[in-house]
């Protein structure tokens, strides 16, 4: 029980662990999604337009728009938590950060 538990905590404080999933979940979803794609009738699509019937360019647009947000709210949270702990550092003594 006791190394269940340690292990837990190993990944709840290591840094990569939560992203990794995420990374992990949207090439799964990716995947799942082309296959999809791939296999439906094209009449199907004539009945029912894509969601965002821009065509390529509105795509690559609609794409960048949200990688950059996504780096900018990266940067930022990177950017407070360096602020926080360098404040932290300041006021307490080295055994916080263990």
């Amino acid at each position: 029980m006791n190394k269940i538990k340690e292990i837990v905590i190993n990944l709840r404080a290591s840094l990569w662990f939560v992203p990794g999933l995420m990374i992990i979940f949207s090439i799964a979803l990716a995947l799942t999604l082309i296959e999809i794609d791939s296999s439906v009738k094209s009449k199907w699509l004539i009945d029912y337009p894509r969601l965002f019937g821009l065509g390529a360019d509105g795509s690559r647009g609609m794409l960048t728009a949200i990688a950059s947000s996504m780096l900018t709210v990266a940067a930022l949270a990177f950017s407070l938590t360096l602020a926080a702990v360098t404040q932290a550092s300041g006021q307490f003594t080295p055994r916080i950060f263990r």
